[in-house]
Order: C-alpha cells, then structure tokens, then sequence
C-alpha cells in the first residue's frame, strides 16, 4: 500500500494542458517547458494590467493636483471665477484674455500647459480664471463682438435671493 501511494504521487497533472507528467519534485507543476512558457506569459500579462491599472490612476491623481496648483496660480490664490465669483473648481477654466487659447493648445497639449504654469516656463499675466459659462461669454463676446451680461443668479444650481 505504502508503494502505490510513492507511486501516485510521483504522478501530477499539469495545470495548464492537464497531461499526466511524472513529478519528480514537489515543485513541478508543467509537463514541459512550453507550458511553463504560457504560464509565465500568463502571469506576466496579469502583473502588467494590475500595474497599468494603478499607473493610470496616479497619473489621473497628478494631472488634477497640477490642473489645480495651475488654477491657483492664475487665480491668484483664489479659486473662484474672476466675473460671477464660481467657485466649484470643475467648471473652472484658464481663459486666455486676448483670446488664442486655441491656437496655443493645438500644437501644446493642455497637460503641458497647466505643467508650464506650475513650474513658471508660462507666464501668466494674459491669463484669468472664469467658469465655463463666463468664459463662453468672452468667446462670443471676442469672436462675434456680441457682449452678454452674465450675473451670479443666473447660473444655473444657485438660489435666488
């Protein structure tokens, strides 16, 4: 009995194609070096999306913590629009004053613009900060010469007083 047992257990499926492979260890757990092959690049494609996974959100953690260090920089400490005084920082925008702010993001992605603010290679005396509506307003008002009065109580979410 005490044989067969020696014998059974020197004997060991392997785990990923399933054949009967002899174990002469404990430690073996493939039938051949192909099937060690997969199971690395298994292994290796596992490791990489859990990596990519947690890159991806540190990289969307410090293009906020730089979007808003460049938001308080133009700002001048406050962050609040400098016409309507918004102060929710995700309709916050850098608004160019003498307009072009278009042409300067097309050929400078706006990652690297909010990184120039930060470190200084950007001045920022043409900047402000205005909320999405009110810069729209300095769009229109630019472009088409069209001026529109926006005040803080038309903003929609804001109570009337």
């Amino acid at each position: 009995m005490t044989k067969n047992r020696k014998k059974y257990r020197k004997w060991k499926n392997c785990i990923i194609c399933g054949k009967d492979t002899l174990n002469t260890s404990n430690h073996v757990k493939y039938c051949s070096e192909e099937c060690y092959k997969k199971s690395r690049e298994r292994q290796k494609k596992e490791e990489y999306s859990k990596r990519r996974g947690i890159a991806v959100e540190r990289g969307k953690i410090y293009r906020k913590t730089i979007r808003l260090n460049a938001l308080k920089i133009v700002g001048k400490g406050k962050l609040e629009c400098s016409n309507c005084s918004c102060k929710d920082v995700r309709i916050l925008e850098i608004n160019h004053v003498n307009g072009g702010g278009n042409q300067e993001t097309k050929w400078l992605a706006s990652s690297r613009f909010f990184l120039d603010i930060v470190q200084g290679k950007r001045k920022t005396d043409d900047l402000n900060l205005l909320c999405k509506v009110c810069n729209i307003a300095h769009f229109v008002k630019l472009k088409y010469e069209i001026g529109y009065e926006i005040r803080p109580k038309s903003i929609v979410g804001e109570k009337d007083a």
